[in-house]
């Protein structure tokens, strides 16, 4: 319900608008106005020119989207009421979703007729459980005439009201472990950029995204209260914020709580669209639910530890990057031969482990013979590796170089026809690699690659050997996830792998999110194997 800045597409799809191209307004129209219709997808952000006609047809599908709302007609330009309109208290996501949007990870978002006047719109992730934990990890400072008993109750009848359509229920959990955490902050609250900054009083009310990340976070700058329309009713602001975090986007419906603009209600009820769309997720509710109780759950009693066994030299291996074929993972680790000379190891790495005798780099990537190319045909070190299926290729990244490799049997040959390795802008990266790794787009035979660096992740456009629109700290990117992580592979078009130091996690492509079961597993044990155990 609440606005993301530049950077949310239905709330949990984030993709950065890059304003380069000022746009000619028409008559009357305030400042914000590209902006605004840019934020909310009815301007294309990647457009080389835009012109005063572009602005007045944007305009235009706005007005159709939310035709009737106090009073919003159809004219094409910035008139009283349409500029009134956008400045109401409204959501952050996108009204319009482009479903052919290159830049957008395409996993997540199916598309729809925009203008469908009742459809409702779902993501295409949902939470896997429907027995879900909710935590307040920040309780507010400004609003402080809210007592916490109070936050909780709010948030208690937020998912409530979702509940009982549906075969969800939701428990208080005992800390922020939970599965939906919630946070007041103001202005700006992320430490690294994009940063999600909030706006003060007014407009931006808050933020979520959508599953399995379970971020919620509510603007402390805002005059929050209970039971009254004296203020922003804190319930409503919840409970639409709640849909989001369930999978929900906007409502066409101007009267459904998952419509985009904030309305006080003192008998807040799901509108037959919301129930529609929560339906569609998880189901009606059961003819006999089962109650639940907030009881925290028991610590299980610690066990001591055990002596580690004596283990080969290769078990020991610190891992530098990974990549993924078929069955095989390939790991690099930097070695010590002497004082002064360290040398890059591949390794290959099965389901019955790793490989005991690593390979020297220089004779895996190589060039063809024949080959007139002069220089080294291999990084002296790899930051991060990653495998693209589709177009079977490898890509290696040193710092801002990245070298490109077709695979033959059991060497690399550097692809010299296509000019790499090649340089790249050092100004379009927010942090160095540390690792990379292709996703693949759900629904297509395709796949769009992914650079992790200490605390953010951005895509990398494979045809522009550049970095591409959107970048987002990782903890955003998913539920639970590693920050300056050492390697990344993917296994298969459901599951990723992350690798920090001896452990490594399991990462869920559909739902962008690491299971707790599945977080700090032991990498020697799990997937090095053998005599690694």
């Amino acid at each position: 319900m609440w606005k993301l800045l530049t950077w949310v597409v239905l709330c949990g799809q984030i993709v950065q608008h890059v304003y380069g191209v000022v746009c000619e307004l028409p008559v009357n129209c305030p400042s914000k106005t590209q902006k605004y219709l840019t934020d909310f997808g009815y301007l294309d952000p990647h457009r080389s020119e835009c012109t005063e006609e572009d602005i007045m047809a944007a305009l235009t599908k706005f007005q159709e989207l939310n035709i009737g709302f106090k009073g919003l007609h159809v004219t094409g330009g910035c008139d009283n009421i349409t500029t009134f309109v956008m400045d109401q208290p409204r959501c952050g996501c996108e009204d319009i979703v482009k479903g052919n949007e290159t830049k957008m990870m395409k996993n997540t978002i199916r598309y729809v007729d925009p203008l469908s006047p009742q459809e409702f719109r779902t993501g295409n992730t949902k939470w896997g459980s429907r027995s879900l934990t909710w935590f307040v990890e920040k309780y507010p400072v400004k609003n402080n005439h809210l007592t916490r008993s109070q936050v909780d109750d709010a948030m208690r009848r937020g998912l409530q009201i979702w509940a009982d359509k549906t075969k969800l229920t939701f428990t208080r959990a005992a800390n922020s472990r939970a599965d939906i955490v919630i946070r007041f902050e103001t202005r700006r609250h992320t430490t690294s950029p994009p940063y999600f900054d909030f706006d003060g009083q007014g407009n931006v009310l808050a933020h979520a995204f959508f599953p399995e990340s379970g971020l919620v976070h509510f603007d402390d700058d805002e005059h929050f209260v209970l039971n009254s329309n004296s203020g922003t009713e804190l319930y409503i602001v919840a409970a639409h914020e709640f849909g989001h975090t369930l999978g929900i986007s906007h409502s066409n419906i101007k009267e459904s709580l998952m419509a985009p603009y904030y309305r006080y209600s003192d008998n807040l009820q799901l509108h037959s669209d919301d129930i529609s769309a929560i339906q569609s997720l998880y189901g009606p509710p059961d003819a006999n639910p089962v109650h639940t109780t907030n009881a925290p759950i028991p610590t299980p009693r610690p066990t001591p530890p055990r002596p580690s066994p004596e283990v080969p030299d290769y078990c020991n291996i610190q891992v530098q990057a990974s990549f993924r074929i078929s069955d095989t993972s390939y790991i690099f680790s930097r070695e010590v031969v002497s004082q002064r000379r360290r040398i890059l190891k591949v390794y290959t790495m099965t389901s019955s482990g790793i490989s005991v005798q690593g390979r020297d780099i220089r004779d895996v990537f190589i060039k063809r013979p024949g080959s007139s190319y002069r220089y080294r045909s291999y990084p002296y070190r790899v930051d991060a590796a990653t495998y693209i299926p589709n177009k079977q290729y490898v890509l290696l990244f040193q710092g801002t170089k990245v070298y490109g490799y077709k695979q033959d049997g059991n060497v690399f040959y550097l692809d010299v026809e296509n000019n790499y390795p090649r340089w790249f802008d050092t100004r379009d990266f927010p942090e160095l690699p540390r690792a990379a790794v292709a996703m693949p787009y759900y629904g297509y035979n395709s796949y769009y690659v992914l650079i992790f660096g200490s605390t953010m992740v951005w895509n990398w456009d494979v045809n522009k050997h550049r970095v591409g629109a959107w970048a987002y700290p990782i903890d955003a990117f998913g539920r639970n996830m590693p920050q300056k992580v050492d390697a990344a592979y993917l296994q298969d078009r459901n599951w990723a792998i992350f690798i920090k130091g001896d452990k490594y996690w399991k990462f869920s492509v559909l739902s962008r999110r690491v299971l707790q079961e599945d977080s700090q597993l032991p990498l020697k044990k799990d997937l090095f194997r053998g005599r690694c155990m």
